[in-house]
């Protein structure tokens, strides 16, 4: 009956340090932050197309990529023949890690781009211009931030210029100039 009960502790004492030992490791990147059983949205910052994977003990066990309304403003032989650079947008659950990723607005600059899309009427020459603009941010800046200053402004000219003559290239907005970290941080230069 000692013997079993020495064993049952030990048991009991290692599963408790690997519990320990998986929230103590420092979140560094994907897939930490997802624990067991999790998930993630990546982004393409030269198409703009969203991969969504699926994480079970840290192994991705299913991946989709989708094409989101930036990718289908491209014509299909950029998409085809552009070497994809995937950067980390979102992770679930946070269970013992609180990660800002540079790009987890960038789904929502997305939705946010469809939607005054909607709203306004764009050409498709402006439509273009535009994903390539947002794009050229991200790459620029390895953030979403200028892109969301970026769509920001095309919302206000959307509101502005709304039931009017169709948004050609030329009356689009200028791109941010790239911030300084200093700035982003919000801190004086």
């Amino acid at each position: 009956m000692k013997r079993s009960l020495r064993v049952s502790r030990l048991i009991l004492i290692g599963l408790v340090l690997s519990f320990l030992a998986v929230v103590a490791v420092p979140p560094l990147d994907l897939p930490w932050c997802n624990g067991f059983y999790g998930r993630s949205t990546d982004i393409d910052i030269v198409t703009g197309r969203l991969r969504y994977s699926r994480y079970v003990l840290w192994i991705p066990v299913r991946q989709t990529v989708e094409n989101s309304v930036l990718t289908k403003a491209l014509p299909p032989e950029e998409v085809k023949s552009a070497k994809p650079e995937w950067h980390i947008a979102k992770t679930e659950p946070h269970w013992f890690c609180f990660v800002d990723h540079m790009f987890g607005g960038a789904p929502a600059v997305i939705q946010q781009l469809k939607t005054i899309w909607e709203l306004g009427s764009f050409t498709p020459a402006a439509k273009s211009t535009t994903v390539k603009t947002i794009l050229q941010l991200w790459q620029r800046d390895h953030s979403y931030r200028s892109s969301s200053r970026y769509v920001d402004a095309l919302g206000e000219l959307a509101l502005a210029r709304q039931n009017k003559s169709p948004i050609d290239v030329a009356g689009l907005p200028p791109a941010p100039t790239q911030l300084s970290l200093t700035k982003m941080q919000g801190k004086p230069q």
